[in-house]
């Protein structure tokens, strides 16, 4: 029986002040051309306020592999469709799956 992988992904900006975009949710598909993903994208820039994160709907997305930064495997078991994106005490973006889960850090620091 094959596992659900469930990913992080950071797309590249192409200019310092550009949005930051990134994405969690269920790999539907990998080749060499793209990384085929049932997710959620989140959107957010400095200053960073809750006001300012833009959370989209879950749907289908292909991402060519060159407009990826970096991607993380997040925990099987995350509850990504339901989580809130959010402002941690130290102002990182998080998403944050239920009262008392552990978040996941979408964005670390108001730095970049």
């Amino acid at each position: 029986m094959e596992t659900t992988k469930i990913w992080k992904a950071r797309m590249r900006r192409a200019y310092a002040d550009e949005t930051n975009h990134v994405v969690v949710g269920e790999v539907v598909e990998e080749n060499p051309l793209y990384l085929k993903m049932r997710c959620r994208a989140f959107h957010f820039k400095r200053p960073m306020v809750n006001a300012n994160i833009v959370t989209s709907e879950t749907k289908v997305r292909l991402f060519p592999w060159s407009a990826i930064a970096y991607m993380t495997e997040l925990p099987e078991e995350l509850d990504w469709e339901q989580a809130t994106a959010e402002l941690d005490a130290k102002g990182d973006v998080v998403l944050q799956p239920s009262a008392g889960a552990q978040s996941v850090r979408l964005k670390e620091g108001l730095d970049g």
